[in-house]
């Protein structure tokens, strides 16, 4: 059987979810909030204060507040893809703590300007 549905009134407003519903995030577990939070503090060292570091991730300084210094801490997955794309490194090494001392090579450990040439894999003598 067909039925004819006539299209909402042109002033009608969309049906809203319902209250108490929450949509379920990915939450971090609590060794990657620790590494978030130890990022989250030396990018604002970095930076120079909390609020330039707020203007550049794009969060308010609440919510940053709320990342780092709570009795809880509250780090989600965006501000951890934010804070890697800020700080020039994959999300997998700010949620992993897999931080590497500062002018060393990543895969190496090779500190540019020792003095020592590295060769490259397969090659050399």
């Amino acid at each position: 059987m067909l039925r004819l549905v006539h299209p909402a009134p042109a002033g009608q407003a969309p049906a809203r979810p319902r209250k108490g519903r929450r949509r379920s995030s990915p939450l971090l577990t609590r060794e990657e909030s620790v590494h978030l939070r130890a990022a989250l503090r030396n990018l604002a060292r970095a930076y120079g204060s909390w609020s330039c570091l707020a203007d550049v991730l794009g969060f308010s300084l609440p919510t940053l507040h709320n990342a780092t210094h709570s009795s809880n801490p509250k780090g989600s997955p965006a501000l951890a893809l934010r804070v890697a794309r800020v700080a020039g490194m994959s999300v997998e090494a700010v949620l992993t703590g897999a931080l590497n001392a500062a002018g060393r090579c990543a895969t190496c450990g090779h500190r540019a300007g020792d003095g020592r040439a590295v060769l490259a894999a397969g090659g050399g003598q």
